[in-house]
């Protein structure tokens, strides 16, 4: 009779002779995703989760359960959050608020798929929120569509809300394309609604593509016209606008400054040409009259008034940032050069300050520029003295003599 018994081999294992010190360094690629796979799971099953997020949005509630971990990995702000003394470190629940429900759930989504949908009712919201946790695959894929939707009638929205989130290529890529649909970008409605520091700063881009300069200058007289009331002359004191005198010559582009009650007009663009003439305005009169040219043709110059002289630095002459500058005497009615700054710049921002005049920012062949110089009338010499936070140009800018008075505020301006 035969034994149904497994036969058990007691016999030793024999391990095989590896000579050498070789070894294999090997890489499962898709251990990672699948390993958020099993974490997306858990999620859904609820298993191992250790946070709750509650998202409030205009009396909408709702709540996401997740793993800090994942959160952290995927977000900067959850990362700290979690690992430094902030209370939700060891909170079980995390509170949102301003964030929509379906917003919040698309970035937790994304922290455990790498995977996000776009789409026109939500890329502004979405965009907003990964801008505000540093999600930087949503950012880009938010970006991304609206560089590939651009059109004529957003486009400057789009350039103006990627500069307040602090998107630059977006804003980069909207601003090319604005300068190369220039004239169909003109005829929509947000070209209206630009303010005039918007208008200027469009409107002093080196790229735009049109036919004639003049075709600039009719598109923002269209600008003036579509709300001529409220764009004139302004009175605080009524808090009014009001027509006074024209100008003896059409311009944008101008560089303005004031002296002892009396308006400079100076440089500037008609549409054609730009210009080295310059008007005065007596406001006791209500007339202008044309005083002594410039020796360079010029729009957007910083212009500083300073000890009876009126200073002119930087602009564009059609073809190139001015590093030089020359300086008016309203005692002779004269110019005369004086030290170039250290870098060509339009589209700077200048004021005056203790006897010494201070230009910041602006633009040049290689872009915005952070730079600050010090021009000092004494020593006929500039120096650079500092750089700001952020490149920027076409902005304005104060000089803030209470509580702190070595402070220059540079207000709005492109970057």
């Amino acid at each position: 009779m035969l034994s149904l018994k497994k036969r058990v081999n007691h016999s030793p294992v024999i391990v095989p002779s590896l000579k050498g010190h070789g070894y294999l360094d090997y890489t499962v690629e898709s251990h990672p995703s699948r390993a958020l796979s099993i974490m997306q799971e858990l999620r859904q099953d609820r298993q191992l989760c250790d946070v709750t997020v509650r998202v409030t949005h205009g009396g909408k509630e709702q709540t996401f359960v997740a793993h800090r971990i994942v959160l952290a990995a995927s977000s900067p702000v959850f990362k700290a959050m979690f690992t430094t003394n902030l209370r939700e470190r060891q909170a079980p629940e995390v509170k949102i608020q301003g964030i929509h429900p379906m917003v919040m759930e698309r970035l937790i989504d994304f922290a455990y798929t790498s995977r996000v949908s776009v789409g026109e009712q939500c890329v502004v919201q979405l965009l907003l929120a990964s801008t505000m946790y540093q999600v930087e695959g949503v950012i880009n894929a938010c970006c991304d569509f609206l560089i590939k939707n651009l059109d004529s009638a957003n486009a400057i929205g789009i350039c103006h809300f990627a500069e307040q989130i602090g998107c630059t290529e977006l804003r980069q890529r909207g601003m090319e394309y604005i300068n190369i649909h220039f004239t169909e970008v003109i005829k929509e409605e947000e070209f209206f609604n630009l303010t005039h520091c918007q208008l200027l700063d469009l409107i002093s881009q080196d790229g735009l593509n049109v036919l004639c300069e003049s075709d600039v200058y009719k598109a923002c007289r269209e600008w003036v016209r579509w709300d001529l009331e409220g764009r004139t002359q302004y009175d605080p004191e009524t808090n009014k606008w009001t027509f006074v005198a024209p100008m003896k010559m059409c311009r944008i582009g101008a560089g303005v400054a004031v002296w002892n009650g009396l308006l400079y007009v100076i440089g500037g663009f008609d549409g054609k040409n730009r210009l080295n003439s310059v008007e005065c305005y007596r406001p006791e009169k209500d007339e202008w009259s044309l005083i002594s040219p410039m020796g360079s043709p010029r729009s957007g110059a910083g212009v500083v008034a300073l000890n009876n002289y009126i200073y002119v630095a930087g602009g564009y002459n059609g073809r190139e940032q001015f590093s030089s500058v020359e300086r008016y005497s309203i005692e002779t009615d004269k110019w005369e050069n004086v030290a170039s700054m250290k870098h060509n710049r339009s589209a700077l921002g200048a004021t005056a300050y203790r006897g010494k005049i201070y230009v910041l920012g602006g633009f040049n062949q290689n872009g915005f520029l952070d730079s600050v110089e010090c021009y000092d009338p004494e020593k006929d010499e500039w120096t650079e003295v500092t750089v700001m936070l952020t490149q920027r140009s076409g902005m304005g800018v104060a000089v803030n003599m209470e509580p702190c008075p070595r402070n220059l505020t540079p207000v709005d301006g492109d970057s």
